[in-house]
């Protein structure tokens, strides 16, 4: 089971390099120890959270989140470029509050980070069970989105998927 855990880490680690490489063949010479090196930080780091099965990452549900971050990515992304190229930019930033439900504390990191890297919002607080996000527009209706991101870490890393979105709580 460690040994499908470790490799399965450094394929991830690899297949990042490959990315941010575009792919250039040449470039495995420095990708390989550091991809090595990764992984092995993440195993050590990883030694103290929960290793239940609820926590563990789910292999079959990367391709889908996959999908779901690349969509969101991009329909956030055009939103945002349209608000901002608009003559009367109708922006009104501000902070969010979002009660969290997923289970796991893995899971509940990697939705700060996967929120942080999705256009037009940002986690800047996390707490115990909410997350405190910088948004662009605080008008917009953000509880459905990330529900729908959050039942992807869910099923991503094993845990029952939250059935209803929660009220956001404005300028926490």
């Amino acid at each position: 089971m460690m040994l499908r855990h470790v490799s399965f880490t450094l394929l991830l680690f690899l297949g990042l390099w490959w990315v941010l490489t575009e792919g250039r063949w040449s470039s495995y010479t420095v990708g390989i120890p550091a991809a090595v090196a990764c992984t092995w930080i993440a195993m050590r780091l990883g030694a103290g959270l929960e290793t239940n099965k609820a926590s563990a990452l789910q292999p079959l549900q990367v391709p889908l989140f996959f999908f779901h971050f690349v969509g969101k990515s991009l329909i956030a992304g055009f939103d945002v470029a349209r608000r901002t190229l608009q003559p009367s930019m109708p922006l009104q930033p501000g902070f969010v509050s979002y009660p969290l439900q997923l289970q796991s504390e893995p899971a509940k990191l990697f939705f700060a980070a996967v929120i942080s890297l999705m256009p037009g919002t940002l986690c800047s607080q996390r707490r115990d069970d909410s997350v405190i996000l910088h948004v662009l527009d605080t008008r917009m209706n953000l509880a459905a989105d990330l529900l729908a991101t959050e039942r992807q870490i869910a099923r991503l890393f094993g845990e029952t998927p939250p059935k209803s979105a929660p009220t956001l709580l404005k300028g926490s």
